[in-house]
């Protein structure tokens, strides 16, 4: 069974119908599998959340940010801080009938006129600013170490749902 990995821009209303709960995903997958698919997706998600903090008022020795226009921002390469709560609350994961596979990542807002925040964020590019003109955003990951973190538990998530099938 494949895990899919991570995916941008989800649109919520599509992903509701992969969603761990529904009755077309429980009928399409085996037991163990959808126990083992959920678990990880579950995992990666709680783990991608927990790795976006919200952001320091201040800054001081222990908050880890850099102020760019007056603003506190997370370093590059370190994940990204939340002001909003948005992106923490709008990650998710689902089933992808269509390639059997669990996907990870973040629902495309609504009102960001065809700004793709969350891939820009996890990969860096070029963005518009608010007061006119564009700019760089360095990657600032907080998808791809929570991915590749939960990969690691994925044979124990097997086989712990293996063991508890047979008993």
């Amino acid at each position: 069974m494949a895990t899919q990995g991570i995916n941008f821009g989800f649109r919520l209303k599509d992903l509701k119908a992969g969603f761990f709960d529904r009755r077309a995903i429980a009928s399409a997958l085996a037991p163990t599998e959808r126990r083992v698919l959920g678990r990880f997706g579950g995992a990666t998600k709680q783990t991608a959340k927990r790795s976006i903090r919200n952001a320091p008022k201040k800054l001081t020795k222990r908050s880890r940010g850099v102020v760019r226009h007056g603003t506190i921002v997370s370093r590059p390469g370190d994940p990204p801080y939340s002001r909003t709560g948005l992106l923490k609350d709008h990650i998710y994961y689902a089933f992808d009938m269509s390639r059997r596979s669990v996907v990870i990542g973040p629902a495309k807002l609504s009102g960001f006129h065809g700004e793709d925040v969350p891939h820009k964020l996890e990969h860096g590019g070029t963005v518009r600013l608010p007061r006119g003109g564009t700019g760089i955003l360095e990657s600032r990951p907080y998808m791809r170490p929570a991915f590749d973190k939960q990969l690691q538990q994925l044979p124990r998530y097997w086989q712990e749902a293996s063991a508890r099938a047979a008993a």
